[in-house]
């Protein structure tokens, strides 16, 4: 009886130790958890012009253009409206509101030269989406295989005007569909008046595929990356 009571008493310890053990593991990963949870403090900058004092700049964080010397940071506001001033009263209206957090601006920056530029002349626009686009990428979509290549453009998402009439520039108007340069320079706009995208690519060197959808057609634009130039804009068959 007395050995029965022993071994009793033993696996009651064990049990004991290994609750013991599993709490105190609980607790230091619950602390570990919070401490990597806690935001970064985003800080202010008064790097972009804010004469009224109600926007809140921040730069974002550096992301490096692969295969060049540039890296760009996006311009965010925390302020979600911004009242256009008058030298732009006649084209926005009398003000408009911002999504929070979507980028109004983008600064590329030579870490070799210091030489910079902003992509913009200034922040009365929604960037909505900014990707590189190497070689044998796709819009969205991009092949790890080739996640090293050269970046060929950069492409944006840009809503930079009221479309719908409800006095404020958010994702519930249109976008453009724009590019520049790898080092973000030469920045045109491709495509406007679609539903959505379905697939960018480089088909050659220099040429630009555009898979889009507008008012229930799809269609496949290509367009010439050198010099600008559309070269066609076919829409796809239908299946009678």
């Amino acid at each position: 009886m007395d050995k029965i009571f022993t071994w009793v008493w033993r696996i009651n310890g064990l049990l004991f130790m290994f609750g013991a053990l599993l709490l105190a593991g609980s607790l230091i990963f619950n602390q570990i958890n919070r401490r990597t949870q806690i935001p970064h403090e985003r800080t202010v900058t008064n790097i972009a012009s804010d004469p009224e004092g109600k926007e809140k700049w921040f730069l974002a964080s550096p992301r490096r253009i692969k295969g060049t010397d540039m890296v760009y940071l996006e311009l965010v506001s925390e302020n979600s409206e911004v009242l256009v001033d008058d030298s732009t009263m006649n084209y926005f209206g009398d003000g408009h509101s911002y999504t929070r957090d979507k980028s109004k601006n983008i600064l590329f920056l030579n870490e070799v030269t210091d030489k910079s530029h902003w992509l913009f002349n200034g922040v009365e626009q929604l960037i909505m989406s900014v990707k590189e686009l190497p070689e044998h990428s796709r819009y969205g979509s991009y092949n790890s295989a080739h996640q090293d290549e050269k970046t060929v453009v950069i492409v944006y998402s840009v809503i930079d005007s009221d479309t719908n009439k409800d006095g404020a520039i958010d994702a519930e108007d249109q976008d453009s569909l724009a590019l520049s340069n790898a080092l973000g320079s030469n920045y045109r706009v491709v495509l406007e008046d679609y539903e959505r995208v379905l697939s960018v690519s480089l088909i050659e060197e220099n040429i630009l595929s555009i898979i889009y959808q507008t008012e229930g057609a799809i269609y496949s634009l290509k367009y010439a990356i050198d010099n600008s130039k559309l070269l066609s804009n076919t829409a796809l068959p239908t299946i009678e």
